[in-house]
């Protein structure tokens, strides 16, 4: 075993960009659960509402939904300014999901698109996948979804205006978010409208997604995950690529995605064929690779007992505060 996991007990989280400290210190007598409530019925309400529409598809993104959300609830412990954001990005998957409907509804033929062998890019996590992906996404017989597309696809993009969607713009605002909050996030990973993105991100919108699991301390949730069938997500995530090229064709996709499920979930009657890419970065032999994993799970749970840990700190000081300024009585 390398010496890494030790390493990580000495990690501590960069300091918070100044504008977002200073909110936080400015708000930090309020009711975060009142200021910004992430309760399964008010927020379809409210994505309802803010739509005009009700129909949200298959039935079966509604179980991971409200289990993510007792998970955050419980587990997460969200600051004023996360349960904001969080808000903010659940309601924009809800509302997603019931645009791209209404748009099958008014458009029927959109499901007689065929998705004619898309060709996946899979392989270990920072193994070099993302760079050959865009990579690959050079060749002008592939396209690769636009990030904005996974962000903002409704209504369909069209080939005529693709370039220049109106769209872009804010879906841009959106994706690099995380790195005006967390600024060292960019040194890892680029952000951008136009960067092709991974199947993971658009399975948020089925809420069954490595991404939503990777983005808060939901272990709940997380475990519920890693043992639930991902027919559905991939099912939902075809219905998009279905309507994103309708009025854009694509000759081939090209896709991503960090495992080997899709050889398995997309085979039969999903798609006409289906070919990938393995990233070649792979370990040499069996024994390679758990050691690597053995590493990176050791390192992951050191990284969460820090977290735990300065949590707890973090909860106490607050508690503090509040008895201390009389909020409690």
């Amino acid at each position: 075993m390398s010496e890494r996991p030790g390493a990580a007990r000495n990690w501590q989280p960069p300091p918070r960009p100044e504008w977002l400290a200073s909110f936080l210190a400015d708000t930090r007598a309020w009711d975060a659960r009142a200021v910004a409530p992430l309760e399964a019925g008010e927020l379809i309400a409210t994505a309802v509402r803010n739509t005009g529409l009700e129909d949200f598809g298959a039935e079966d993104w509604r179980e991971p939904f409200a289990l993510l959300l007792e998970a955050i609830d419980r587990e997460a412990d969200l600051n004023l300014f996360g349960r904001i954001w969080t808000r903010q990005d659940l309601l924009l998957f809800l509302e997603t999901r019931l645009r791209i409907e209404a748009a099958y509804r008014a458009n029927p033929e959109i499901d007689d698109e065929v998705i004619d062998r898309p060709v996946f890019v899979t392989g270990l996590p920072r193994s070099g996948t993302s760079i050959l992906f865009e990579l690959l996404a050079q060749d002008p017989q592939f396209m690769a979804p636009a990030n904005w597309e996974f962000v903002l696809p409704c209504p369909p993009p069209s080939a005529v205006t693709y370039r220049e969607d109106p769209r872009v713009p804010r879906a841009h605002e959106l994706i690099t978010q995380p790195g005006r909050i967390a600024p060292t996030f960019q040194a890892m990973h680029e952000l951008g409208a136009w960067i092709p993105n991974e199947c993971g991100v658009a399975f948020r919108m089925s809420f069954r997604s490595q991404h939503l699991a990777a983005t808060f301390q939901v272990p709940t949730y997380s475990a519920w995950l890693y043992a639930a069938d991902q027919r559905p997500a991939y099912a939902h995530y075809r219905r998009l690529l279905k309507l994103l090229q309708w009025r854009n064709p694509r000759h081939h996709w090209l896709l991503k995605s960090p495992d080997l499920k899709p050889l398995h979930y997309l085979g039969g009657n999903h798609y006409a064929m289906l070919d990938y890419v393995m990233d070649a970065r792979v370990p040499k032999s069996a024994e390679e690779y758990g050691k690597r994993l053995d590493e990176a799970v050791a390192e992951q749970l050191e990284l969460t007992k820090d977290a735990e840990e300065q949590r707890a700190e973090e909860d106490f000081e607050r508690d503090e505060f509040r008895r201390r300024e009389g909020f409690d009585q």
